[in-house]
């Protein structure tokens, strides 16, 4: 397979379009073709109505990133960088062939950038057993620090589940900064793209990576402040390290906090809830229904910050006294649909990340 054709059945992978990767491959349609496609050549393709609108919602926002960047100017933001790093790779290297130790890298490498890819991080460098990810650039979200430490851990996970020498599971560690850089030029097209960035967070974001124990994480304090308590995390002893002239503040990262069977918990206080007697009303009455045996489905609709959560949570904490479960759908899980009930399942089982395939399904087996 050519590397052209790499890259377009990857990009489909990550938008779920995968099953129409052979198609792709076979008719030899890339990215220099993709976006003079008409709707009979879809049809011809077998692609169906609904999936031919998603690959042009996809094409739309590569051309728009390439828009932004056609300048080649610099741009100054605040981002978080994640900088991940392969455990004993200087002695993977003495113990496999120059050919063997490529494959393994080559693995860990489109493992660590397939998982990033999935929380819109851009893979911005390869550094021999290192990945360098800017999270917040080219694409911005309101909640780039906890994606780029969902991303962590996921990656490590992912990483775990690779084999070295003998069969011997991969470990990684990484290092995840908060703070201002700058991004200039573009290099290369598609998933070769790279950006030259400067600045005092990257740096920090691989120092970081040297302080955290294999399959571990550690997080700037601005990460962690960032991400509003929804991770639980150890406070690391202030610590100076290399190229930084004061003791930096660090946060080794334990896991995902949840509360109430996967509601993340980042509520910072309780504001006084306001002219919702109605609808607060309308949700104790479909709870009465459903507690008789009549299924209810209730959705509250608004505008940002108009006070849904607030009502959902004074709803919920009213019925404190009743067996209930929260589950909360984000919108960096949005390719994982069942991502809640999964979490759920975990937290119940007493699993962490790390659990192997084998014990999950020895603890399911189990289960009455």
């Amino acid at each position: 397979m050519s590397p052209g054709m790499h890259e377009i059945t990857h990009w489909l992978r990550q938008n779920g379009l995968e099953q129409y990767s052979d198609v792709f491959v076979r008719h030899a349609i890339g990215f220099d073709v993709l976006g003079q496609l008409s709707d009979s050549d879809f049809s011809e393709l077998g692609i169906a109505i609904g999936d031919r609108y998603r690959l042009k919602k996809a094409l739309s926002t590569i051309h728009s990133e390439e828009s932004l960047l056609m300048d080649n100017q610099a741009h100054f933001r605040q981002l978080t960088v994640l900088f991940s790093d392969l455990v004993g790779s200087t002695r993977l290297s003495t113990q496999l062939d120059a050919e063997q130790y490529r494959r393994v890298m080559q693995r860990y490498h489109q493992t660590v950038a397939t998982v990033m890819n999935q929380y819109d991080g851009t893979v911005t460098n390869f550094e021999g057993d290192g990945v360098m990810v800017l999270f917040g650039f080219p694409l911005a979200h309101e909640d780039v620090p906890d994606r780029a430490v969902c991303a962590a851990m996921d990656s490590v996970v992912a990483v775990a589940k690779l084999q070295g020498f003998e069969n011997e599971p991969l470990q990684s560690r990484i290092g995840i900064a908060t703070g201002e850089v700058v991004v200039g030029d573009q290099f290369g097209v598609g998933l070769s793209r790279h950006f030259a960035v400067s600045g005092s967070t990257p740096n920090l974001a691989a120092r970081l990576q040297t302080l955290a124990e294999s399959n571990g994480i550690v997080a700037s304090d601005a990460t962690i402040r960032l991400t509003k308590t929804a991770f639980n995390t150890t406070q690391l002893p202030p610590t100076q390290v290399k190229g930084i002239p004061d003791a930096i503040q660090a946060f080794a990262v334990d896991g995902a906090k949840t509360a109430n069977g996967g509601l993340p918990v980042n509520k910072v206080h309780r504001a006084s809830l306001i002219a919702r007697k109605s609808e607060y009303n309308q949700l104790k009455h479909n709870w009465q229904s459903t507690l008789t045996g009549t299924g209810m489905v209730s959705m509250l609709l608004g505008e940002a910050g108009i006070g849904k959560s607030r009502l959902v949570e004074e709803f919920i904490q009213d019925l404190s006294s009743e067996q209930l479960a929260s589950f909360s759908c984000l919108p960096r899980y949005q390719n994982s649909m069942l991502h809640p009930l999964i979490e759920q399942l975990r937290d119940s089982m007493c699993l962490s990340a790390l659990t192997s395939d084998a014990e999950i399904r020895n603890k399911i087996v189990k289960l009455p």
